[in-house]
């Protein structure tokens, strides 16, 4: 692999034995796949950095990485608990201090803790922009609409191209690995193009039949609304290793396709039944059995957040079920300033959670088994990481639901 003579010095160690470590292992990943040089990258994004995930040897290795700065702009996922009110959540202290030292560590450095895993709706990511993410739904957010050029990136290689402000120039940071493999039409009518979970089965029902490569949505009636979109990104990032899609009138790589490239492509379709089919591998809690609600996978923008307030903010939950919304902190202060109050909310068992992921949360600990979500996401992997029984149900009915039983 080709370096220049800045990376050379980095690799021989002038500018540390850390950094020099970190650009060590991203030239041999490189290497090993096929990239002829490293390219500069403006940003990075970490998954990864829940201690439910990563575990002591995760912790030890980042004892040592601390030992350095990032040189970008850093953005990091959530962690396994709300920062604010963790207490009353039920988090040992034991656990909570395992988190809180990871934390530290990222912001020693010099990684911005955001703990949210939509950054692309909080940071300045342009089409064309080099960067290096690591949490799938935000990957694929930046490749199909923003039109940034990233690898579906591991927590390690992010947190190590942040280092070094380098990434190995291979996959989706080169332009000709940017086009259609398969074409795809969504057959749909009729439905509701603003359901998360709708939008979120479909993704999820097209990661399993595509697997790799990338996808090009020529029928993308349903996909309008660009808000909601993460929920169709994350579905996707759940059941494959797709780390882009290319949308009919959406992505910014459309313009780039040749009708020669579309030639000779392999065609798919999905339809009702398969959305139908993703609800029913879901069913497994009803509302008198359920512990949590849980509404935010990926996290709930501004818009979201005070859309379902206004259903349910008025509404006391039955004391056997909590309503968990999860979103950024950068949001709650935005709530909290319009009026809301985040504790009679909590009173009330609407439990407005930042900083976290109910997925990398100690779950087991906080006594969490039975969950109602409207993210097949979260469906999977809270069945998958935590043994929850879980039911995929659509937030309308939700909330529907809740005012209902209320």
């Amino acid at each position: 692999m080709y370096l220049n003579k800045y990376e050379e010095l980095i690799l021989n160690g002038e500018y540390g034995y850390i950094k020099a470590k970190a650009l060590k292992a991203l030239v041999k990943m490189g290497e090993a796949l096929g990239a002829n040089k490293l390219i500069r990258i403006s940003h990075a994004h970490i998954s990864g950095i829940s201690y439910t995930t990563i575990g002591e040897v995760g912790l030890e290795l980042l004892r040592e990485l601390a030992l350095e700065k990032v040189c970008v702009n850093t953005t990091c996922n959530p962690a396994g608990f709300d920062l604010t009110h963790w207490r009353r959540l039920g988090v040992p202290e034991e656990y909570y201090k395992k988190q809180i030292e990871i934390i530290n560590l990222l912001r020693k450095m010099g990684v911005k803790t955001t703990l949210s895993c939509t950054p692309y709706l909080t940071e300045n990511i342009s089409k064309g922009d080099h960067i290096s993410w690591a949490e799938s739904n935000a990957v694929l957010y930046a490749n199909s609409i923003t039109g940034a050029m990233t690898n579906r990136e591991g927590g390690l290689s992010a947190l190590l191209a942040a280092l070094v402000g380098r990434t190995p120039n291979y996959g989706l940071h080169l332009q000709e690995n940017r086009k259609p493999t398969v074409i795809v039409s969504i057959e749909i009518n009729n439905i509701e193009v603003d359901e998360p979970s709708i939008l979120s089965a479909i993704g999820y029902s097209l990661g399993l039949k595509v697997g790799y490569g990338i996808p090009y949505i020529v029928n993308s009636k349903i996909l309008t609304n660009l808000e909601l979109i993460k929920y169709f990104m994350a579905g996707i990032g759940t059941t494959s290793a797709l780390g882009m899609i290319i949308i009919s009138h959406i992505s910014p790589d459309e313009r780039n396709i040749k009708q020669s490239d579309l030639k000779g492509l392999d065609r798919i379709s999905l339809g009702m039944d398969d959305i139908i089919e993703v609800y029913e591998c879901f069913n497994e809690v009803s509302i008198d059995k359920c512990d949590v609600i849980y509404l935010g996978c990926p996290h709930l923008s501004l818009d979201e957040l005070l859309y379902i307030l206004k259903f349910i903010s008025s509404v006391k939950i039955p004391n056997n079920i909590k309503v968990w919304l999860t979103t950024s902190r950068n949001v709650v202060n935005k709530i909290v300033k319009l009026g809301y109050n985040v504790i009679e909310l909590w009173r009330k068992g609407i439990l407005i959670l930042c900083d976290m992921c109910p997925i990398v949360a100690p779950l087991e600990k906080l006594k969490v088994k039975n969950i109602i979500t409207d993210s097949a996401k979260a469906a999977y992997y809270l069945r998958k990481m935590h043994k929850a029984k879980v039911t995929l149900m659509s937030r309308h009915n939700i909330l529907k639901l809740l005012k209902n039983i209320c």
